[in-house]
């Protein structure tokens, strides 16, 4: 146990801290930084103290006073645990500031307040992005590992347990970190993507926007510009902290002379969206945030509409017909979808991979690249058992003969919807209507476990066969 520092778990040592240190303050420094007008020399978080100072003999004039201060008020300086960082180029030789006596130790990176700050790279929160990453993919690998002992989660558990685990690391100090540099955005990115993948049961390659349009969820790079739209919300407001509209109004001033800032960030990661956000730049208010809010979902769910519109694999979202549990039309692009609450798990993997094009049927797999074979076009991907249609996933969940299997299994179905659901009309055979049945079909709740019921015997009996290639094609 550490003898250093507040006491943790007790809640009455940090406020006993705070009284003793009330009275502690740095005297004014020609070399001191400032914020719209307003010297700001150190900031503290509990015991957790930073000294400011744009000289090396100013932050040595400041560490001479702390000392001297905590001497008065019997105090001690943790000399090992402090530390100081150069922003900009370092001098040579390295300065060596003096705390207590004691030489501090110089270094390139730092964690105040759960935020690392790096003065290696070009970005100063790079590694707050790269650290942040790394204990989501730990905790999100935590999650999926407990199907070894609990069995597959069910999708409404496993989403609370990203939100409550896994997604406050992902947007972590997404309030003053604004996305600017892609790479690092995409480091979260990652750690999102592959746990939404291994949740659905769906394969890497398939498509992103049903990641989101299924379960509800907002992709980070949107949800981490929310939380910074909501902090700029929260400072506009009637009282907001000093020190925040200090450094807001010190933005606005650079935005303005075009030099960069915190809030010019954000202007510009908005307008990098697919489809742009504009932020009042000149007299944000809290009705103009609320606005660009709004417009930042409208861009979401005008880009996910639009990736599903423009993807030839996923016919099956297009033109949805979703409906509630009293057979009424509803529109929702991004939502929780009552395929994810099928209670048997192969089931409902089945389903969701036959929606996402994540199965074994030929018209996806051989779209994709291989090592001795390129992409075969779609009228090459001919059905492997009667090898008389492209093995597409209407023929093979509706007119599928070349398993006694699949035969009995769609006939079973078609029975349920005569006896259980006599309203929903039945397609006819060999025409156009093929797809539209299959949609009309995803939209009812209630028939989806045995409409997944059958998907999931189809899917079996194909992968027991191999696929059919045209022998031109197979070394293609």
């Amino acid at each position: 146990m550490s003898s250093l520092g507040v006491l943790q778990g007790d809640p009455s040592s940090p406020v006993l801290y705070l009284i003793s240190c009330h009275n502690f303050r740095l005297p004014p420094d020609i070399d001191d930084l400032t914020l719209d007008g307003h010297t700001i020399s150190h900031l503290e978080h509990a015991d957790d103290m930073v000294i400011i100072s744009s000289s090396f003999e100013g932050l040595q004039r400041h560490l001479d006073h702390l000392t001297m201060w905590c001497d008065r008020n019997f105090m001690t300086i943790s000399n090992t645990k402090s530390k100081y960082m150069i922003f900009g180029m370092p001098p040579d030789p390295l300065p060596l500031p003096i705390l207590g006596g004691k030489h501090i130790l110089f270094v390139n990176s730092f964690t105040y307040i759960g935020c690392t700050f790096s003065t290696t790279s070009h970005n100063v929160l790079a590694e707050h992005y790269r650290t942040k990453a790394k204990t989501a993919t730990r905790v999100a690998n935590t999650i999926l590992s407990m199907t070894k002992h609990v069995g597959f989660l069910p999708m409404q558990e496993a989403r609370e347990l990203y939100m409550g685990r896994v997604d406050p690391h992902l947007t972590f100090g997404a309030e003053v970190a604004i996305d600017t540099d892609k790479t690092a955005t995409a480091w979260l990115e990652k750690v999102q993507i592959r746990f939404l993948r291994r949740t659905l049961g769906v394969q890497s390659r398939c498509s992103l926007a049903p990641l989101f349009t299924e379960t509800g969820l907002w992709p980070v790079k949107y949800r981490r510009l929310d939380l910074a739209l909501r902090y700029l919300r929260h400072i506009l407001e009637p009282s907001p902290a000093l020190f925040t509209r200090l450094a807001l109004q010190e933005c606005l001033q650079l935005h303005a002379t075009h030099h960069p800032s915190w809030f010019g960030d954000l202007v510009i990661a908005l307008q990098r969206l697919p489809v742009p956000v504009f932020l009042d730049e000149v007299n944000p208010t809290v009705s103009s945030v609320d606005s660009s809010r709004q417009a930042l979902a409208d861009s979401l769910m005008t880009s996910l509409n639009t990736a599903i519109a423009e993807s030839e694999k996923l016919i099956l979202l297009q033109n949805r017909q979703e409906r509630d549990d009293n057979g009424n039309l509803i529109q929702r692009t991004c939502a929780v979808r009552a395929h994810l609450s099928i209670p048997c798990h192969p089931h409902r993997v089945a389903l969701t991979r036959l929606i996402f094009s994540s199965h074994p049927l030929a018209v996806e797999r051989l779209r994709w690249v291989e090592r001795r074979r390129g992409i075969i076009v779609r009228n090459d991907r001919i059905y492997r058992l009667c090898r008389l249609a492209v093995e597409d996933e209407a023929h093979a969940v509706l007119y599928c003969g070349g398993s006694q299997y699949i035969l009995a299994a769609r006939q079973s179905f078609f029975d349920y919807l005569t006896t259980s659901h006599p309203h929903i009309p039945r397609c006819k055979r060999w025409n156009d209507s093929e797809v539209d049945f299959l949609r009309n079909i995803l939209g009812w709740p209630k028939v989806l476990p045995a409409l997944a019921r059958l998907i999931h015997v189809v899917f079996a009996e194909f992968e027991q066969e191999p696929m059919h290639i045209h022998e031109d094609r197979a070394d293609a």
